[in-house]
């Protein structure tokens, strides 16, 4: 049986997308170091003009704690405060860049870094939360510098250039404010692009490794299909050559064992009284030894072989410690699952067969239908096999008979020659070549019948008819009837055997042609062997084909429709012969 994880249907589900989370981590990551370890020369290189002023001491000491913050947030804080360590970064740098150098600056670079990277790393809502908060800043800032009496100009000791006129901050704010947002929307408007394409992705290749994982437990399945047929195929062919009942019961047990790799087989018939299923084989030493004792199950009884052969049909015990029709045998203490299944032949039961193993749920739906092929075929040369011996036990005793009446017939001749001699009275001559004395001949016939219904008539002339020659003539039509029986059943045998070995044979180059057009062509080469046709076609739905099989699995999207081009028409794959 093949297991299969259900996908999400949402195409939005971040459950999807647990590569993209990582992702982001090892970009965010990146980032990090980059903008960490790249500030760290720069601080130490500045740090003459920050410690010459007392006041931007602690400035400078706050923002360095920053730095190697963020460099070691990686190892022990979440995602969400290495990306509030970050914007706080680009924040300072960006404030301190416009309080120094203006708004044609650096300032408004780093701001839009915190606005892309906030974007990338928060979502949505951490997107619209961080361009507020990177708006209110810069229009502080702005502000702080117009005003010119801001503590924190005073502070950084902004220069000249940075008091420029305020038309151009407000311009330069403005600009900056709707360029942040069409930034942002943009990157939101292809991020989200990009997680459905990476979900599409993702499910797609999920999909297709169902699908190839489906193919494989296929292609077993086919395989050990293909290995059960050619099992039945060879235990029918030595089957057949087999007329010995004994005989072929234990050449059964041991071939169904070795080829389905069981723990045990055993063969039952009933009783001419029909009160015990005796067992006439089994196989291993356990089966020998139960056979010797005479083994023999009540049909009355609750096993799962007296159920099979009084209802005929299969009971399947997929684990016997739970099944309450299991019957415990001491001689099979392993046995984990059963399967009865009754031997009927031409309307008759003859028995059961019980297949075993050591495995709960060892048998599913395949193997139940192989082994019921199976014992319809060995329930089919049993019943021959019966039925040519009672065959020959009628014909030694038709010859026994014929043979008693042949030398009482001789006697009665030599009798009669004897005292018509001492009589001196002609004896009247039997031979056929002696014309002289023919009487007038008689017509004799005599219907064929086989099991009480005529199948033929047999017509004779003979000149002389007595009892004894009617006595014969039945004896030789009852082993004309048997024979035509053993004959008919032989035929059918064979006839069985020779359709599995074409289904044998056809699914063993199934299995290996795995595309629609290959196989099509071995189907009709296949079938072109057997029936020798000149001419023919197969025809595959291969738009339908396609369809049915993703309507099946588990990872078809629901409401999904199909496309126009789809509505119009399929495409059909044909290959002729």
């Amino acid at each position: 049986m093949t297991t299969a994880s259900h996908v999400p249907e949402t195409s939005h589900d971040t459950s999807m997308l647990p590569n993209i989370q990582l992702y982001r981590q090892q970009l965010l990551g990146m980032f990090i170091n980059f903008m960490g370890f790249g500030a760290i020369p720069i601080l130490i290189s500045f740090l003459w003009r920050f410690w010459a002023f007392e006041r931007l001491r602690y400035f400078y000491l706050a923002f360095f704690a920053l730095t190697i913050a963020l460099l070691v947030s990686r190892r022990y804080f979440g995602y969400r405060v290495q990306v509030t360590l970050l914007m706080i970064f680009l924040h300072t740098l960006a404030v301190y860049s416009a309080l120094y150098w203006g708004h044609f600056s650096g300032g408004h670079l780093f701001f839009l870094a915190s606005l892309l990277i906030g974007s990338l790393f928060l979502g949505m809502a951490g997107a619209i939360a961080n361009w507020v908060v990177t708006a209110a800043v810069h229009t502080i800032v702005a502000y702080g510098t117009l005003v010119r009496h801001w503590s924190l100009v005073t502070l950084f000791h902004v220069p000249e250039v940075a008091f420029q006129s305020p038309t151009r901050w407000i311009g330069a704010s403005i600009t900056f404010i709707f360029g942040a947002s069409t930034l942002v929307v943009l990157i939101h408007a292809l991020q989200r692009r990009l997680e459905t394409s990476v979900e599409d992705s993702v499910h797609l290749t999920q999909i297709l490794d169902h699908e190839r994982q489906r193919l494989v437990a296929q292609e077993r399945r086919l395989q050990r299909r293909v290995r059960q047929i050619r099992a039945v195929s060879e235990i029918i062919n030595s089957l057949s050559e087999i007329l010995d009942p004994e005989q072929l019961v234990w050449e059964v047990v041991d071939q169904i064992q070795s080829h389905f790799a069981l723990y045990y087989v055993g063969i039952f018939t009933v009783d001419p009284e029909f009160e015990y299923a005796i067992l006439q084989a089994g196989s291993g030493e356990a089966g020998r030894k139960m056979v010797q004792e005479g083994y023999r199950l009540p049909l009355g009884g609750t096993s799962l072989v007296a159920w099979a052969i009084t209802q005929r049909k299969m009971r399947v015990a997929r684990d016997t410690r739970q099944d309450p029709g299991h019957f415990p045998n001491p001689f099979l203490p392993y046995t984990r699952s059963e399967v009865a299944i009754p031997l009927i032949a031409r309307g008759e039961i003859l028995g059961a067969i019980t297949i075993q193993s050591d495995r709960p749920n060892a048998f599913d739906e395949e193997d139940l239908r192989t082994l019921q092929t199976l014992a319809n075929s060995v329930a089919l040369a049993l019943a021959n096999a019966q039925l040519f011996q009672r065959f020959q036990a009628q014909l030694r005793e038709i010859e026994a008979l014929h043979r008693r009446l042949f030398e009482q017939a001789w006697v009665e001749q030599e009798t009669g020659e004897i005292v018509a001699e001492a009589r001196g009275e002609p004896y009247p001559n039997r031979d056929p070549y002696h014309t002289e004395e023919l009487t007038p001949v008689q017509q004799i016939r005599r219907p064929l019948l086989l099991y009480g219904h005529p199948v033929g008539e047999l017509q004779l002339e003979v000149p002389v008819w007595s009892d004894g020659d009617e006595e014969i003539l039945e004896g030789v039509l009852t082993s004309l009837a048997n024979s035509l029986m053993v004959a008919r059943l032989l035929g059918s045998l064979q006839s069985y055997v020779r359709r599995e070995e074409i289904r044998y044979r056809l699914a063993e180059r199934f299995s290996e042609a795995l595309d629609f057009d290959l196989l099509a062509r071995v189907t009709l080469q296949g079938l072109q062997e057997v029936f020798g046709f000149t001419e023919g076609w197969l025809r595959l739905d291969v738009e339908s084909l396609l369809m049915a099989d993703v309507a099946e699995t588990p990872f078809s999207r629901e409401g999904s429709s199909p496309s126009p081009a789809e509505d119009q028409g399929s495409t059909a794959s044909e290959e002729s012969a």
